[in-house]
């Protein structure tokens, strides 16, 4: 009896083990899926106003009146929601998720949200307007 219970237990540890290398990390599948969609419009926000901020600075570069200048400080106001995204992204990684589970994020949201490849090259695209 007692040979056998050892076997079983050699066996139910074995598998365990086994299954273990194969499974995924549930709690980083929980925090990715929880936070998907904010992470996903976080992403958007950041990079429509990182672009919009890039071609004010240019307005400004090649054409400096207060119109443009008025533009470039809304674009760096609106800015904060970079700062939102990298607070998100820092709580991100201390739940334990990883940059490529980030990226893997951002890049589904892209995905999503595109409806063409046209409409993923715009998205990061940078246009001198």
């Amino acid at each position: 009896m007692n040979i056998k219970l050892g076997s079983i237990f050699v066996i139910g540890l074995s598998a365990t083990y086994i299954l273990g290398m194969f499974s995924t990390n549930l709690k980083k599948e929980i925090v990715k899926t929880y936070y998907e969609t904010e992470y996903s419009n976080y992403v958007f926000k950041c990079d429509q106003v990182m672009r919009e901020h890039f071609v004010a600075k240019q307005m400004v570069a090649t054409s400096p009146n207060d119109d443009n200048v008025s533009l470039l400080v809304q674009a760096e106001i609106g800015l904060i929601d970079c700062q939102d995204y990298d607070l998100l992204r820092k709580k991100l990684l201390s739940y334990g998720l990883e940059e490529s589970d980030l990226s893997e994020m951002g890049l589904k949201a892209i995905e999503l949200k595109a409806k063409d490849i046209r409409k993923v090259v715009e998205i990061h695209e940078i246009r001198y307007d």
